[in-house]
């Protein structure tokens, strides 16, 4: 079995309504980028 590490980076904002936005960035050993957005529920 092979084993790596890598570094992320993470990023959100959330608005007072509830709704969020997130990045991740892969920045070592895994470069990607990803986005989401979403609603939180029960606050």
């Amino acid at each position: 079995m092979l084993v790596g590490g890598g570094l992320n980076l993470l990023l959100g904002l959330e608005h007072q309504g509830g709704v969020f936005t997130e990045i991740k960035v892969g920045l070592i050993d895994n470069p990607s980028v990803k986005f989401g957005v979403g609603i939180s529920f029960g606050r």
